[in-house]
């Protein structure tokens, strides 16, 4: 455990330690942006082929082909 502490620390809930820096890179990356409006997009069109194993199966080829047809 001298590696992690928190796993003998039973229900306890630790703090994350990135949220403020998140937050500020955030707040300094989008400054002066305006809601539009706009739906939100997926940014992931085809989970079926998001992991090498599934892009080099033919298997997973056929499958994802045959679900996008189907949609």
């Amino acid at each position: 455990f001298e590696i992690s502490p928190t796993l003998i620390r039973y229900d306890v809930a630790e703090p994350a330690g990135q949220t403020s820096l998140a937050f500020s890179e955030l707040q300094r990356n989008f400054k002066g942006a305006k809601a539009t409006g706009a739906p939100l997009l997926r940014p992931i069109t085809n989970f079926y082929m998001t992991d090498p194993i599934s892009r080099a199966s033919p298997t997973m080829a056929k499958c994802t082909n045959a679900f996008l047809l189907k949609t």
